[in-house]
């Protein structure tokens, strides 16, 4: 799918921006700077299906964590295929429901029995060592303001804790 695709081409620009760091910094070389496999986390809409135009998300997202070649496999060819296999497996396993039913639990009725500290102690260690995060998720239909000027394009950043 697209999705495969573009996951793998992350995953392989990532080993080269690793290489490119090494290669700029020799003492990198040497360090334990080594990223084989690497977390890939993707958004999953709980709903399922395409969004309509108008229609909203909501705060019903998932997440899948997946394991994908980063500097293991050098052949984009290799990368793709286990990139494929990877992100098929992944989508029989409940994963995604899993960790918005977990995310709704800790952010609601236990989160607020176990306290805000604990709880986002929790979270911060929620991260699943992920390398990236990956979307395909649209931007807004209408045209978007900030401080009175137009947003032409935008890049999402998602801070890991």
């Amino acid at each position: 799918t697209v999705n495969d695709i573009f996951c793998s081409c992350v995953a392989g620009a990532t080993a080269k921006l690793i290489k490119f760091h090494r290669q700029q910094q020799p003492q990198l070389a040497d360090s334990s700077l080594s990223l084989p496999y690497m977390n890939l986390v993707m958004p999953v809409h709980m709903q399922g299906g395409i969004l309509l135009p108008g229609q909203s998300m909501g705060n019903k997202i998932g997440a899948m964590v997946n394991q994908v070649p980063a500097e293991a496999v050098n052949d984009p060819a290799d990368r793709l295929h286990q990139v494929h296999s990877t992100l098929t497996s992944s989508k029989q396993t409940p994963s995604a429901v899993l960790s918005f039913l977990i995310a709704q639990a800790f952010g609601g009725t236990i989160g607020t029995m176990i306290g805000p500290r604990i709880t986002s102690w929790l979270f911060s260690k929620a991260h699943a060592n992920a390398s990236v995060v990956v979307t395909n998720v649209r931007g807004p239909e209408t045209e978007t303001h900030l401080d009175g000027r137009t947003v032409e394009t935008s890049l999402g950043f998602l801070p890991l804790p």
